[in-house]
């Protein structure tokens, strides 16, 4: 190492001082001796002792003084010989290290700027790149003037003042004389407030560390996000090291310390075997250890991790095991998910109803599913590698190959043909039959491959012509066909109903059933209908519609819903059957069973009216005999007029059964319409048959038509008479009772509504029915009767007008005990009757002008008299046109017009007509003596309107007319 000039070097001056100090003792101490020798020459013997002595003591004292002297300055010169020789062992060092050494010394404690520097070894050149000597006595600034800006001065300063050493492992440096580079430094204390600096040029290997960094920095990145780590398993100790990674993987906190028996801890039970067992044969075989296995996580999750590691051997024994490990759960998870798909599909193929088939580009099969083989009867083993051809029809070989190539060729990756293009299968069997099919096609390492799914049309083309065949049977059907949707918006209708309503299909789409409606029903009807079929059941029934002119037609219907898989309802279907020429023939069959009945009610109604007459004849003469009588003459005309009324009740009973009505269900008390239907049928039975009749007396209303009824009743009671006509004690039983359904009844006979039934029974003694022809007696023109006894209707229409009023007809007979014909029909459930009731007097009047018309004189006067003397004012008119005349002048006085119906010149109905032109509020009663039921229509038309049949009883003509005018 160099010096600055003017040092002050201590060590030779201490060797200089030794040398001068042993000199000058060995001089006193040769003076001393000459001193003493000559005083022990001169004096006397007792002096010479004690001079001697003190001389010695003396001589001994310095001799001591000059020793320590010269001891002192011997072990100086030594001190100082030893630190050169240090010095110069400690310059060779810092002259030979290969670090930069800098001295710097602190002239002012208190000023940064004021370190020189005083001293630097070579390698400190070497690094700077310049010669450092150059600048020994120059300040630190003056020396390396950027070097204030890395506050190092400062820094070095602070080490001299308080003597705390410090380490920079990275400082950048550079000027124009030194390239700008990374220097790592260390400053520690020195004597005399001087710092020494060691410095190296760390650049280089700043950018290894750095790249070496960044390396490890960019490989931990690569395994976490690879999710591979790395470890190392000591077999010495047992001792396995893992990789931050690997503790992520394992979800272990990291540092924690793991051998084999810890890492197996974490493998997954059903692993746990196979991973011990594959790594166990590796270390042993000297294998490759690489498996795929799963981890248990501590939460429950599931990992997979693919572990791969070479084992080190030494003199034949296994020491080390060198590894990786990777989370492959998201690939593993994938790759399961692909092997289940693979499965699904597969599955798929084979399980698919169409039949799969898949070529090569040389049209050789190479798949071949479990549908192709059941629709072509071979099997796949039969078919893999041979030509499609075998599939294929001879005729459609040629075709078919060159659509192959141009389909090849194709941009398009899909092909469907459809039945229409003609393309047909050829089985096993040689039978030719349609298909249906799309081709894909994939490039799989240069091999065009094919997949055609084939679906077999032979089901579908026969279904198609079943189905061609069901709409031709719907199309040309003669009942009106209806099919909507779930709410009722028509969808579809055939022929035949565009035919019975006179619509046409585009005037009914999209509309709903409700434009037929024609009123005759009420809305409770509808809501049945509605309820039932939305409940899923099967509605049928009777009812009246309107065609598109406005007329209406009685149609029998059927209305049933569709469901579909779920068992859903879609659509409703309506069947239904226009009944007009039904009901012609229906009412002509009833007709001509009235026409018999009539027939055998003819000598009994003669009886009766002959006896009836006879009666009147005979209280008439005794009144004209009794005139003086009142009493008498009063008590004979009661008789009369009873007589009189008998026998109007039995002319409507006989109107009632021979007109030729259409079906009109009202309401009826039964219990007084069996009555009196019992008392006309009975007219027919022969006074030897004893008939019993039993009517109860709880009220029961039905809903029914009187006509069909009354002819049930006669059929029934002339069927029995015809029974017992050979009978020894022949009897006949009709009754009529309330009866209460039993479950076991309710359950042979759902259809009948409600557990009250009405039951109407008529009993014979006769000869009963052969059990084998129970069934067949209620056959239209069966009869056991002899030729000409009987025409086979009867018990037909008796069933047929059951089934009208919703009821059930059971017949009870065994041959030779007689017969028992049940009726049970439904009650209403409101006892409510569309009769009048009429009261027993008559209702009086107080002067209100009523306007009688009648072309009889007699009744005229006699109606006439009975009207004043229940107090109204009464004006009469012989014919329509003078009522008329005398109603335009007295409008306004006339309270009510009562006129016959059938009248010269102007008859009631035109009267009517002309009195509702002038006044339309006034109350009228038509009565008439005919039967009036088939032009009912013509009256339907008036208001506060009533019509009445002759003989009128004066109590009910009292009474309307009251109510008529109160209402008024």
């Amino acid at each position: 190492m160099s010096r600055a000039t003017g040092s002050n070097y201590k060590s030779d001056l201490i060797i200089a001082a030794v040398v001068v100090a042993a000199v000058w003792s060995a001089g006193i101490f040769l003076n001393l001796f000459e001193v003493c020798y000559d005083i022990l020459h001169s004096n006397e013997q007792w002096q010479l002792d004690e001079a001697l002595l003190a001389l010695l003591s003396f001589s001994l004292v310095a001799f001591w003084f000059s020793f320590r002297r010269w001891q002192e300055a011997i072990k100086e010169s030594e001190k100082s010989l030893k630190s050169e020789v240090e010095t110069l062992r400690y310059q060779d060092i810092a002259n030979n290290m290969r670090v930069g050494l800098h001295v710097y010394q602190l002239e002012d404690l208190d000023d940064d700027s004021s370190l020189r520097l005083i001293d630097n070894n070579p390698a400190s050149s070497e690094f700077t790149g310049f010669d450092i000597s150059l600048l020994i006595g120059k300040t630190i600034d003056e020396a390396f003037p950027d070097i204030r800006s890395s506050g190092l001065p400062h820094q070095y300063a602070e080490v001299v003042r308080t003597g705390t050493p410090f380490t920079i492992d990275e400082v950048e440096y550079g000027d124009e004389r030194v390239e700008r580079s990374t220097f790592a430094v260390q400053a520690f204390a020195l004597p005399e407030q001087c710092v020494g600096v060691l410095f190296e040029n760390t650049t280089e290997r700043s950018r290894t560390t750095k790249a070496l960094q960044k390396s490890e920095t960019m490989h931990e990145v690569a395994q976490e996000v690879a999710q591979l780590g790395h470890w190392e398993l000591d077999l010495t100790n047992n001792n396995l090291f893992w990789s931050n990674e690997n503790y992520y993987i394992f979800g272990v906190e990291p540092g924690e310390v793991n051998t084999y028996e810890t890492f197996l801890e974490r493998v997954h039970p059903d692993d746990l075997d196979f991973v011990n067992s594959a790594y166990t044969t590796s270390v042993e075989s000297r294998t490759e250890y690489d498996i795929e296995h799963r981890l248990l996580m501590l939460d429950g999750t599931v990992k997979w991790v693919q572990e791969k590691c070479q084992t080190e051997y030494e003199d034949g024994i296994a020491v080390r095991s060198v590894g990786t490990v990777q989370d492959i759960t998201k690939r593993k998870l994938v790759e399961l998910e692909m092997i289940a798909s693979r499965d699904r599909f597969s599955s798929i193929v084979e399980m698919a109803a169409d039949a799969i088939v898949s070529i090569n580009q040389h049209q050789e099969i190479i798949l071949f599913n479990r549908a192709a083989e059941m629709m072509f009867g071979y099997t796949e083993a039969d078919l893999l590698g041979k030509h499609v051809d075998q599939l294929i029809p001879e005729k459609f070989k040629e075709g078919h190959s060159r659509g192959v190539e141009a389909f090849k060729k194709e941009n398009s990756n899909i092909m469907i043909h459809r039945r229409s293009s003609g393309i047909f299968g050829l089985r096993k069997s040689g039978e030719e039959f349609p298909v249906e099919i799309s081709i894909s096609k994939v490039v799989v390492e240069d091999d065009t491959i094919m997949t055609v799914m084939i679906r077999d049309l032979s089901d579908q083309v026969k279904a198609q012509a079943e189905q061609r065949k069901l709409l031709m049977a719907i199309s040309e059907a003669g009942e009106a066909i209806l099919i909507t949707d779930r709410n009722a918006v028509i969808e579809y209708v055939n022929p035949a109903f565009c035919q019975i309503t006179g619509y046409q299909p585009d005037e009914v789409l999209g509309r709903t059933p409700s434009m037929l409606k024609s009123h005759a029903q009420d809305p409770s009807f509808y809501k049945e209908l509605w309820e039932t079929i939305t409940a899923g059941e099967v509605w049928h029934g009777t009812l009246i519609d309107r065609r598109k002119d406005g007329s209406f037609y009685p149609a029998l219907m059927n209305v049933a819903p569709i469901h579909d898989e779920s068992g859903e309802i879609t659509h409703f279907v309506s069947l239904q059957q226009d009944m007009t020429e039904h009901e012609k023939l229906e009412a002509q069959f009833m007709q001509a069973q009235k026409m018999e009945a009539i027939g055998t009610l003819v000598g009994g109604i003669a009886h009766d009216f002959n006896n009836m007459l006879a009666a009147l004849q005979g209280n008439v003469y005794l009144a004209k005999r009794k005139i003086d009588e009142p009493a008498v003459v009063a008590d004979k005309l009661e008789k009369v007029e009873k007589l009189s009324v008998r026998a109007a009740d039995m002319v409507h009973q006989l109107l009632t059964f021979a007109r030729k009505d259409m079906v009109e269900l009202r309401s009826i008390h039964l219990n007084a319409f069996i009555k009196e239907g019992l008392k006309l049928a009975c007219s027919a039975i022969p006074e030897n048959i004893r008939v019993s009749k039993s009517v109860t007396e709880q009220s029961m209303l039905i809903k029914g038509d009187a006509t069909q009824l009354q002819q049930v009743v006669m059929n029934l009671l002339n069927n029995a008479r015809d029974a017992v006509a050979d009978s020894e004690n022949p009897c006949i039983t009709a009754s009529l009772e309330l009866y209460g359904a039993t479950q076991e009844f309710q359950q042979k006979y759902p259809e009948l509504k409600g557990d009250q039934l009405a039951h109407l029974s008529v009993q014979d003694s006769g000869c009963g029915i052969p059990s084998d022809l129970i069934d067949k007696v209620v056959e239209p023109f069966f009869t056991t009767k002899g030729v000409g006894k009987g025409t086979g209707l009867g018990l037909a229409m008796v069933y047929g007008a059951v089934q009208t009023h919703g009821g059930v007809l059971e017949i009870d007979s065994e041959a030779g005990q007689g017969t028992t014909m049940h009726i049970y029909l439904p009650l209403l459930q409101e006892q409510r009757s569309e009769e009048r009731e009429v009261e027993e007097e008559a209702v009086a009047g107080s002067g209100q002008m009523v306007l009688l018309v009648d072309d009889d004189e007699v009744i005229l006067e006699t109606v006439a008299e009975v009207l004043r003397s229940l107090g109204y004012l009464v004006v009469e008119a012989a014919n329509g046109v003078a009522a008329l005349d005398y109603y335009r002048d007295h409008q306004d006085e006339i309270a009510i017009l009562l006129s016959d119906m059938v009248m010269p010149e102007m008859g009631g109905v035109e009267l009517i007509q002309q009195v509702r032109k002038l006044n339309s509020d006034i109350p009228v009663i038509l009565m008439t003596g005919y039967d009036f039921s088939g032009r009912s229509e013509e009256v339907d038309q008036f208001d506060n309107f009533e019509l009445l049949n002759k003989p009128v009883a004066i109590q009910e003509l009292s009474q309307l007319m009251h109510t008529m005018m109160a209402s008024k």
